[in-house]
């Protein structure tokens, strides 16, 4: 009889435990009073017990927010819940990311402009290098001037140099080669000798002088023709140097001028401005000449 009612009672311990396993566990005599365990029947209901908190539903659970979100995930915002369609502008909170379009570049190391380029350039030559000449460069107006009347300062007669030969260097170098200077005095020589041709032959052509006067202006004309080969007989001898064929045919270019002059002994010379200035032009190109060394 005993053995059975200790039967019985484990039989309804094990009841009891596998039915209200809470019930079950042993709590100190200090802890607090929890409410009735409910009965087999009633279903369990954990919003009765005032130290239940209720688990949220999915439909409630906010979406954790992405740490490292791709362009592309960034664009479309956060994943909408199951329940709900995606609004992102309707969330105060919600920025869009920029598009990739839409995000300027970074700025360039700036390039150098033409200003700075300008300072970069090399500085305006000075008034002293500005008269200097160096060899086989062409030469400005001021330095040509300088180196010019240099040479013509040597001469018996330095302006009619300056002023003749002038215009027979414009573009020229190396106006500092003595040599130089005296061919372009010769072909200065050479131009004014045919001016003075064309004005003689007017002269024949029209004059009513007597025959002794028509004939000196002929003896002129042949004279001057004469001062023609030798000027180019002496432009010949440049290239090579030849200073003493230089200088002879130079001195036969003043004495034809001379010679012409000569023959109106005791008349008066139609052509006597112009032969002095021949004169003195062919002696210039002596004076020239004599500073080829």
């Amino acid at each position: 009889m005993e053995n059975k009612s200790i039967r019985i009672l484990l039989t309804m311990s094990f009841s009891f435990v596998l039915l209200n396993p809470a019930g079950a566990i042993c709590v100190s005599r200090d802890a607090t009073t929890v409410g009735p365990s409910p009965s087999p029947d009633s279903p369990l209901n954990p919003s009765a017990s005032p130290y239940h908190q209720p688990s949220p539903s999915p439909e409630s659970v906010p979406p954790p927010p992405s740490t490292a979100a791709s362009p592309q995930s960034s664009q479309a915002g956060p994943s909408p819940s199951l329940n709900s369609p995606l609004d992102s502008d309707a969330s105060p909170n919600h920025k869009s990311s920029p598009s990739p379009e839409s995000i300027p570049p970074p700025p360039s190391a700036a390039a150098p402009s033409q200003s700075s380029q300008a300072t970069d350039a090399d500085p305006p030559s000075t008034n002293a290098e500005a008269t200097t000449v160096h060899r086989g460069s062409p030469i400005q107006a001021g330095a040509a001037n300088l180196a010019l009347k240099k040479v013509c300062d040597t001469t018996d007669y330095p302006a009619l140099c300056i002023s003749t030969l002038a215009p027979f260097l414009v573009g020229s170098a190396l106006l500092e080669e003595p040599i130089v200077l005296l061919h372009a005095a010769i072909k200065a020589a050479t131009a004014e000798t045919k001016l003075a041709m064309m004005v003689l032959g007017r002269l024949i052509e029209t004059s009513r002088a007597d025959a002794r006067t028509l004939m000196i202006l002929k003896d002129c004309h042949d004279n001057y023709s004469d001062a023609l080969d030798n000027y180019q007989a002496a432009t010949d001898a440049i290239p090579n140097w030849d200073i003493g064929t230089i200088n002879t045919m130079l001195s036969a270019a003043v004495t034809d001028y001379e010679t012409c002059e000569d023959e109106f002994s005791g008349r008066r010379s139609p052509m006597a401005s112009r032969d002095n200035k021949l004169s003195r032009m062919a002696d210039n190109c002596l004076a020239i000449a004599s500073l080829i060394k």
